[in-house]
């Protein structure tokens, strides 16, 4: 090999690192966090709410929630309404020996969503609705839940109990059974 057939392949071997190393570093993204969970540790207390003028739109804010669902692997809708309610609506595939228990488990990460919203300056919303639209072989389950936006985070910070947190959530269920 030449000096110069040397010198180009030191170029490219120094170029690809490189590359290598950019795309690397928009992959993870240093900044953005992936979804808090509640079940590892307790957030930090919360930060007062920013002024309005720092808030982003509602519009910015369904999207971020859409992007952190999909990163939790969920699909689903999220809308921000009028009454200042965060509202998600996840479908779930029962797959024939999957409990509906599992399905539930979802509103819990819908929960670690909504909290996670709020590092990202979505905070117009007083109250997050959960409904998990479940579809199986023997039957469709709808199961809803309600909590204040307030109880959430009083709970990512620690100030309140996982029972009292629990207790705060207002659930419900549907079925809709096919005939046999």
């Amino acid at each position: 090999m030449t000096p110069r057939q040397r010198l180009i392949v030191g170029v490219l071997v120094v170029a690809n690192a490189a590359v290598i190393l950019a795309i690397l570093v928009l992959v993870t993204r240093p900044g953005v966090s992936p979804v808090p969970s509640f079940a590892n540790t307790p957030s930090p207390a919360p930060s007062p709410s920013p002024s309005p003028a720092l808030l982003l739109p509602p519009t910015d804010c369904r999207w971020r929630a859409t992007q952190l669902l999909a990163q939790a692997g969920l699909g689903g809708t999220v809308v921000i309404t009028s009454d200042a309610s965060l509202e998600f609506d996840i479908p779930y595939a029962l797959e024939p020996d999957q409990m509906v228990d599992e399905a539930a488990q979802t509103i819990w990460t819908a929960f670690d969503v909504a909290l996670a919203l709020r590092e990202y300056r979505c905070v117009a919303y007083s109250q997050v609705r959960v409904v998990i639209l479940a579809h199986g072989d023997q039957a469709d389950i709808q199961i809803n839940a309600a909590v204040s936006t307030a109880d959430l985070v009083a709970y990512g910070a620690g100030a309140l109990s996982e029972d009292g947190f629990i207790d705060s959530v207002i659930y419900s269920a549907y079925s809709e059974r096919e005939p046999p």
